[in-house]
């Protein structure tokens, strides 16, 4: 009878190691994971940065130039109310 409680005991005592390492290494791999995300979060949010740097550049390049066009516009629009040839 005692090597029966004996035998159970062990049982359980090598069970509750074989979960604590089985924990052990998952909380090991979850952290993996985690760090892996954040690097990627963090690469995901320098593209987002730079993707937004180069719209603003486009935005400020393309009211640039229609406004450049718009004052050709206007120049040409002058022109013709007072008479006077384009300038070349």
């Amino acid at each position: 009878m005692v090597a029966a409680q004996q035998l159970r005991a062990d049982t359980q005592d090598s069970a509750r190691k074989e979960a604590d390492l089985t924990l052990r290494e998952a909380r090991a791999e979850a952290d993996k994971i985690v760090a892996q995300a954040r690097e990627a979060e963090g690469l995901i949010r320098r593209d987002v940065e730079a993707a937004q740097r180069q719209f603003t550049g486009y935005l400020a390049a393309t009211r640039h130039l229609l406004e450049r066009h718009l004052a050709e516009v206007d120049a040409l629009d002058a022109q013709s109310r007072d008479g006077s040839p384009p300038a070349l």
